[in-house]
């Protein structure tokens, strides 16, 4: 089930009208959504705050009963079973959250906050490799995308048709007049109704995974393929025009299968042609002085699989030790070109991505000091005063998430050294995903979200804190409805002794003095002097006649 499309946009869309922006609608929303979870928030705060209150008692039992493992298991169980405490009684309202968040990230980073795009693999074989290929078309592609219009409808688009398998130079099995391949594409809807004039932004993108570049010039080739690497070279104070070098290089399919060995340069066996240097070459200045630059090995063609090690060096003047060009991956405006209608035509063997573009309408819409919800930003370009809206909005969610840390509740653990980390890591987490913040480029909206998110949990976490934790029960003591253990008293001698002084006490016949004798004796043995009996049940008491 898609959460994005079938609840998450809705909402926007109802918020956006209703309270006139998309800014709004990311505030209504995060409302919104904090209510929802409120119960499994609520849930997941009173667990841990018993599961906080329990650990002493927890410590307790278990120094009490280490010598007794069985028995400390079954108190244990009773301890949870009484206080209906479920160990993972924190953690899994978190859970039942995470499709909402997926469902977020969806909403974010696509229309109508973002562009998204479509993509469609072309490849295209020709030669040994046409005689064993199978052509295949399928009809629509494996992607899709969500589609918010300005009137606020919602649909999804595919691509017509999807990836596909061809032979260079051949429609339907017949050559072509001009040698090339030509495909239309286009777009329909996979649900919900599109605008009658829709039109997306097509163009010919790049398959991240045709090339593995690394910062040093070292590149690995993992399939076959035509691709154009290129040295772009750093601007200076003289030269402020960026310059390019470009080597193309033609990846071969790998004999024999076996897999690929990523390691070094590959040798003669990898490397079939190889020119010394880059045809094209690039002049400037570099500290003054002129320097004419070329790249190292030139255009060649090896077996997928391999690495090559690219080189910038100078053909006329010196380069400095210190010079670095950045290694990419650029379009080969030879391989395809595609029209804005989605005629693309594909001049020769490889593999070629065609991106249709679904624009977000909302990615340039302003949010009070936001100038854009959609827009991107990371690292030093984070410094430029265009982009400090979005540098404010990170070190905000920073601020919020450390608040929001104060008022967690969590359970400590009983070892002081575990205590001692826990409460290290939750100091420093706030501090660790900001800066993460910083190389992860997100929309502006969704820096909204989460700050205007955290403000509500923390709001939410400290009216929760305010309810008290209800008492727990002890197993080790005694319950009320227990019955008090059974006493044995000797009740026989002190009987033997009141009946007797009942009997001495009797009135008798003599002077006044033996009379007043027995008074003080009657009232000796009435006031209780002997033996004190306290009183008690009758079933709690047994008498022993010996």
């Amino acid at each position: 089930m898609d959460i994005t499309y079938l609840f998450m946009l809705p909402i926007i869309e109802f918020l956006d009208k209703t309270l006139g922006s998309y800014g709004w609608a990311i505030l209504g929303l995060t409302l919104a959504v904090r209510i929802l979870v409120w119960p499994l928030q609520s849930a997941s705060t009173k667990s841990m705050q018993r599961m906080g209150k329990l650990q002493p008692m927890l410590k307790a039992m278990q120094d009490k009963y280490k010598d007794q493992p069985e028995v400390m298991q079954k108190k244990m169980a009773e301890f949870y079973m009484k206080n209906k405490i479920n160990p993972l009684g924190g953690c899994l309202p978190m859970l039942v959250q995470l499709p909402i968040l997926f469902a977020l990230f969806g909403t974010f980073t696509g229309p109508p906050f973002q562009d998204k795009a479509i993509p469609v693999k072309v490849k295209i074989v020709s030669g040994k490799e046409a005689e064993k290929t199978t052509v295949q078309q399928n009809p629509t592609s494996g992607a899709d995308s969500v589609f918010v219009s300005k009137d606020g409808k919602v649909c999804k688009f595919v691509v017509h048709p999807g990836d596909q398998t061809l032979v260079l130079g051949k429609a339907e099995g017949q050559p072509t007049a001009d040698g090339f391949n030509t495909v239309e594409f286009s777009v329909g809807t996979s649900a919900g109704e599109a605008p009658a004039d829709f039109k997306p932004n097509w163009r010919i993108g790049q398959d991240p995974n045709k090339a593995i570049v690394q910062p040093d010039g070292k590149v690995i080739f993992p399939v076959d393929g035509k691709i154009t690497i290129a040295a772009v070279l750093p601007k200076t104070a003289d030269q402020t025009e960026e310059k390019s070098i470009p080597v193309t290089v033609t990846v071969e399919p790998k004999q024999g299968g076996g897999g690929f060995g990523f390691g070094g340069d590959g040798g003669e066996d990898a490397v079939k042609q190889k020119a010394a240097a880059s045809e094209t070459t690039a002049e400037m200045t570099v500290e003054g002085k002129p320097v004419k630059l070329a790249v190292e090995p030139g255009n060649l063609t090896l077996l997928a699989g391999k690495s090559v090690q690219f080189r910038v060096k100078a053909v006329e003047g010196t380069l400095p030790v210190n010079f670095h060009p950045e290694w990419k991956v650029v379009d080969d405006p030879n391989a395809a070109t595609i029209d804005e209608n989605g005629k693309a035509v594909f001049k020769h063997a490889g593999e070629v991505i065609v991106d249709a573009m679904i624009p977000g309408v909302a990615k340039d819409e302003p949010f009070y000091f936001v100038s854009s919800i959609g827009k991107t930003a990371k690292g030093m370009d984070l410094l430029k005063p265009e982009n400090f809206d979005v540098l404010g909005l990170i070190l905000l969610f920073g601020f919020t998430m450390y608040l929001s840390q104060k008022f967690m509740v969590t359970s400590p653990p009983t070892d002081p050294e575990q205590a001692a980390v826990q409460k290290q890591t939750q100091q420093i987490m706030p501090f660790t995903i900001t800066g993460m913040f910083f190389f992860m480029p997100l929309p502006a909206g969704v820096y909204l979200y989460m700050v205007f998110g955290n403000i509500l949990q923390t709001f939410q976490t400290w009216i929760l804190m305010q309810s008290p934790v209800p008492d727990l029960i002890d197993v080790d003591a005694p319950s009320d409805d227990e019955p008090a253990a059974k006493q044995t008293i000797d009740v026989e001698p002190t009987q033997k002794k009141i009946e007797k002084k009942k009997t001495e006490n009797q009135p008798k016949q003599g002077n006044k003095a033996d009379q007043q004798d027995g008074k003080k004796n009657d009232k000796k043995g009435s006031s209780g002097q002997g033996e004190n009996i306290p009183l008690k049940s009758p079933e709690d008491i047994t008498i022993d006649k010996d």
